[in-house]
């Protein structure tokens, strides 16, 4: 089975929105030894209709659900292919023009 559930904000729109890639800042559950947080940056493509539905109502700094799953490009890099999204908060704090 590959499935992947992740939650985290949106870190990047690429620059040509409609190609559905976006990066996905996730924190992990733990801290460094300095006591900060550590985030990871995942490269999702998002398909089909809920790659409209992310077109006009994301941004980046708002936090978002994914179910998704993995897949290899043609580089043999890993990317997260978003199958379903749902809105947790969108926060304009974290909006860069």
């Amino acid at each position: 089975m590959n499935e992947v559930f992740l939650i985290g904000k949106i870190h990047s729109l690429g620059e040509n929105r409609k190609d559905g890639l976006f990066t996905l800042e996730v924190k992990r559950n733990y801290k460094d030894e300095n006591g900060q947080f550590i985030f990871d940056y995942f490269p999702c493509k998002i398909w089909k209709g809920a790659m409209d539905v992310m077109i006009s109502n994301c941004k980046v700094g708002d936090v978002i659900a994914i179910k998704a799953r993995l897949e290899e490009d043609s580089d043999s890099k890993i990317i997260i292919i978003v199958e379903k999204l749902k809105f947790i908060y969108k926060d304009n704090r974290f909006q860069k023009n």
